[in-house]
């Protein structure tokens, strides 16, 4: 039975269970089962020890399993996976716990996939353990915020206080008393509403009506002349019985068509930051999805549980929530909704019939309370690029209805960010690490974004990862400057890059220029074994007297690996932290996202021809081929993005290169147990002498009407290169 169908036999009554509303029959119980009572021990350990191995249960194969002389545990697991053991082709059923989380499940494995089949989430039967399956209480969600106000002051009440984003606000919210919208202020505190919109035709402020919306009872039905959709008027009516009284929901709290639109768009960090709780409708695909189970407000839910009886006195209580589910809703893959969960502080989740609260101090179900706890991605100042990746490689991955939206979307991200990346950023790129991240490469193939509507602003750069959609990655490309952070998890850094050019921004080729101020590449050469310059206001110098107390690895991490260190920094925000140099942070507070389509420098160019497509030994990154020069040497490596296309078919085919930047690696790097680091590593025809493998980060480039168009990412070995006949241009990239 595939997976797709477990769900519909779940909904169907089966033996030796019972739904939360029916009877149970009782299975013929063995005193002495090993497994029974391995399995009820699993159930009451102490959730700190139930992800030991040694506790779980292995039952072995359907065929095993059925010879077992206890018919207990055997309608049980038959029951729960809902399948018929003689005629099952599961290869083994496993009973497991999990660390910090009160619950065990079972799991069937076939072939390779070892959770083929898995049940719901499994608990002894309390009465805190069974649910109304129709009702939400609402004496939960007033509790778990009251509780969090409490008792998390210091990590959730509180936790922007000292954020530049503090102050930042929304024009309007609506004052779900009054039916109205109301200026917002700073003692003004509101609840805000992620939701999917969908293709709903949907009440919107606009000019011509924000005047008329100010009036008391305005967006009562009655007024508008029609219905919001449910999920925003179901909002309304909850925010009242969660004891707030403002909301704010960006149909009605935003000027659609007003000059403001953008501002309150990049405000959209702050907006979420800043509310007391969000309010997550991830139910639905359109905002008519609604928050269901509040009586008196909305429909009915459907909170699914079933009653599993193992022996006349213990009952199990199988409580399928959304963390069991097989696809995600259509909130969880769209980059307008990514934003605003990244940021929200106290999260209220409808989903799939549960509610459910998370916050910076807890994360509390209608069933108890889950482990976890929400990501602090934006409580330090310090620069983390590998976190910056991994926002970017989710945002990517979402979904938007307009693709020119990509960076539009991602505004609030940026200026949320920019906290931590002095400068800001450039079409989704920090400035003060913009050589850097402008490396970025494919984890798989990705495809170029196109505008989908006509007119309007669109800034699809090539150059960006906005202008393609797909998980990209930039390594550990800049991470010298971390010397120890465990919550960083830094490792050993072995790629060490230098820019070549100096970038600028703008906006068509005719207009102003603005240079890219790369903070790092100055702070590196200034401060890195420098005792005598004064520190930056925030950092503190820490000499080193003797270098045996620093462990290898960490010299390793130099931005000379190896070389005799002799002081590190640490910065006020971040005291656990040790840095080989400090980093330029901003000193105003979140700054606008530049939108630029064109990005220019003064750099050399030449040519070789494509070669043979390869995959790397130890991991694929979409398409990597060779480059060989004229004569057919190999001269280095080159990452497509997107598919291959016919034109590289062709024999003695010539790529139009540009050079960017230098790197170097050790030629021993692989010896250390470290891995294969770069995707031509390990090709025989890679030069392999001496002790650094040297190289030039090219771009390959296409033209059209006097601009260049980024096609692949590649590096060229340095000699190779340098054996080119390279010509200065002036390099145009959009």
């Amino acid at each position: 039975m595939a997976k797709s169908n477990r769900a519909r036999v779940a909904k169907s009554g089966r033996q030796g269970q019972k739904t939360a509303e029916g009877s149970a029959s009782t299975p013929t119980k063995q005193q002495d089962c090993e497994i029974c009572q391995r399995l009820l021990f699993l159930l009451k350990a102490p959730v700190s020890i139930r992800g030991d191995p040694k506790h779980h249960v292995e039952l072995g194969s359907p065929q095993q399993i059925l010879h077992s002389k206890c018919q207990c545990h055997t309608m049980l697991v038959s029951s729960l996976l809902g399948v018929d053991l003689e005629s099952s082709q599961l290869d083994s059923v496993s009973i497991l716990g999990f660390r910090d989380r009160d619950y065990v499940q079972v799991f069937g494995k076939k072939g390779h996939d070892p959770f083929f089949f898995e049940s719901g989430e499994l608990r002894l039967l309390t009465k805190p353990s069974l649910v109304n399956p129709r009702w939400i209480d609402y004496s939960l969600p007033k509790r778990w915020k009251e509780t969090c106000d409490n008792s998390h002051s210091g990590t959730c009440a509180s936790s922007m206080t000292l954020n530049p984003m503090k102050g930042i606000l929304p024009i309007w919210v609506v004052d779900t008393w009054q039916q109205c919208l109301v200026r917002c202020t700073l003692s003004t505190p509101y609840v805000a509403l992620s939701y999917v919109w969908g293709g709903v035709p949907s009440f919107m402020t606009l000019r011509e009506n924000v005047n008329q919306l100010k009036v008391p009872n305005s967006l009562a039905e009655a007024s508008i002349g029609c219905s919001l959709p449910r999920t925003v008027r179901d909002a309304i009516h909850f925010v009242q019985r969660l004891r707030e009284r403002y909301l704010w929901v960006d149909t009605l709290c935003i000027v659609q068509d007003g000059e403001q639109k953008m501002v309150e768009i990049n405000k959209m960090a702050a907006i979420y930051a800043n509310a007391s709780v969000t309010i997550i409708a991830a139910e639905g695909d359109d905002a008519n999805g609604g928050l269901n189970g509040l009586r008196g407000i909305s429909t009915q839910r459907l909170a699914r549980q079933t009653v599993h009886c193992l022996s006349k006195h213990s009952r199990i209580v199988e409580s399928f929530t959304p963390k069991v589910s097989w696809k995600s809703p259509k909130w969880y893959t769209r980059a307008w909704t990514f934003q605003e969960a990244l940021f929200s502080r106290r999260k209220l989740y409808f989903e799939r019939g549960w509610v459910q609260w998370e916050c910076n101090g807890a994360v509390w179900t209608e069933i108890g309370r889950a482990p976890g706890s929400l990501s602090h991605y934006f409580h330090k100042t310090v620069p983390n690029l590998d976190q910056l990746n991994t926002i970017i490689t989710t945002y990517n991955n979402k979904e938007l209805t307009f693709p020119e939206d990509s960076l539009f979307a991602f505004a609030g991200i940026a200026s949320g960010l920019s906290n931590s990346f002095d400068g800001g950023f450039v079409s989704g790129l920090p400035a003060s690490l913009f050589s850097i991240t402008l490396l970025w490469n494919p984890i798989t193939t990705i495809t170029r974004r196109t505008p989908v509507r006509h007119g309007g602003p669109v800034c699809l750069p090539s150059w960006s990862w906005a202008g393609w959609q797909g998980s990209i990655h930039w390594g550990h490309l800049v991470s010298d400057y971390v010397k120890k952070c465990d919550k960083r998890g830094v490792g050993v850094r072995l790629e060490r890059i230098n820019p070549l050019v100096q970038w600028s921004w703008h906006d068509t080729q005719s207009s102003l220029t603005h240079p890219i101020e790369e903070s790092w590449v100055k702070h590196q050469k200034l401060f890195w074994n420098n005792c005598q310059v004064s520190c930056p206001t925030g950092w503190a110098r820490h000499t080193i007297s003797h270098v045996s107390t620093i462990p290898p690895w960490q010299i390793s991490n130099q931005p000379e690996p190896g070389a005799n260190p002799l002081c590190f920094y640490k910065h006020d925000s971040e005291p656990e932290a040790e840095f080989w140099y400090p980093l330029s942070l901003p000193v105003t507070g979140p700054q606008s996202q530049k939108l630029a389509s064109l990005i220019s420098c003064r750099t050399r160019r030449a040519w070789l021809v494509a070669g043979e497509e390869f995959t790397p030994a130890c991991r694929r990154r979409g398409v990597e081929i060779s480059v060989r020069d004229r004569t057919g040497n190999w001269a280095g490596a080159l990452q497509l993005h997107g598919q291959v296309s016919s034109e590289l078919c062709q024999p003695d085919l010539a790529l139009e290169l540009v050079e960017i930047a230098v790197g170097h690696m050790r030629n021993d790097a692989g010896e250390a147990n470290w891995g294969q680091v770069l995707d031509e590593w390990d090709l025989e025809e890679r030069p392999k002498g001496g002790i650094l493998y040297e190289y030039y980060y090219v771009l390959w480039v296409e033209w059209k009407d006097g601009v260049a168009y980024r096609k692949g990412l590649g590096r060229v070995e340095k000699n190779a290169w340098e054996a080119q006949e390279r010509g200065w241009i002036n390099l145009v990239l959009g």
